[in-house]
């Protein structure tokens, strides 16, 4: 990810996993292991309502500038795809657990039944996002980690660059410099760059990870 998102995008997922031990310690009937970080249903809630506003913040900054970069165009692999709709589907969350969750915060303006269909759309959905952002963190921490700052070094500036064309999400472009410029939120480690560096300047390690840059002296 680029470096002017970075910080939002830490907080922001520091945000959520407060948010969904919080939830969970809210949601889970008696003394749960969540509900041992928080000490009581109480303290949850009051921890639950605060961070709710650091994770609005930073998903409505992330959905308005991140999201036009992401796009949902080129030539997705199964786990592009699945990447692509996951960020898509975390900055959408806005339109349902924003809503629902003042809601839920402001209850007595509501009627009993109001409240009741909120808060079943709130853990419903609370539930798929803990659960979809699960997996999407177990392919981010299996991806190989890629040294393109050396990558740039000692590129050789193709004319064609095709590390650019067969990069199905979009990871790589091109640099002022003559360069690329490299981007690893949309980068899967499909491997594909590394098989048609026409210098060979980068591959992946013996044991696949990480994927390094060689030196072509």
């Amino acid at each position: 990810m680029a470096v002017k998102h970075r910080y939002a995008h830490g907080v922001h997922a520091v945000a959520f996993t407060v948010l969904a031990l919080s939830g969970l310690a809210i949601l889970i009937k008696g003394k749960s292991l969540f509900l041992v970080f928080f000490g009581s249903k109480k303290t949850a809630e009051s921890v639950h309502k605060t961070v709710a506003w650091a994770y609005l913040l930073t998903n409505t900054y992330l959905s308005l500038k991140v999201l036009p970069e992401m796009g949902i165009r080129g030539s997705l692999t199964a786990k592009a795809l699945f990447q692509r709709l996951f960020y898509w589907f975390v900055f959408l969350s806005l339109a349902i657990m924003v809503p629902t969750g003042l809601l839920l915060m402001f209850r007595e303006l509501f009627s009993h039944r109001t409240v009741l269909f909120a808060m079943s759309v709130h853990k419903m959905f609370a539930l798929i996002l803990i659960a979809v952002t699960t997996v999407h963190a177990f392919l981010r921490f299996r991806k190989p980690a890629i040294l393109f700052e050396k990558y740039r070094e000692i590129c050789r500036k193709c004319l064609d660059k095709p590390c650019i064309g067969v990069c199905p999400t979009e990871a790589i472009v091109p640099a002022e410099d003559g360069t690329v410029l490299f981007d690893d939120v949309r980068c899967i480690a499909c491997n594909r760059c590394v098989e048609v560096c026409p210098y060979k300047v980068v591959y992946y390690s013996e044991r696949g990870v990480p994927l390094y840059v060689k030196s072509i002296g």
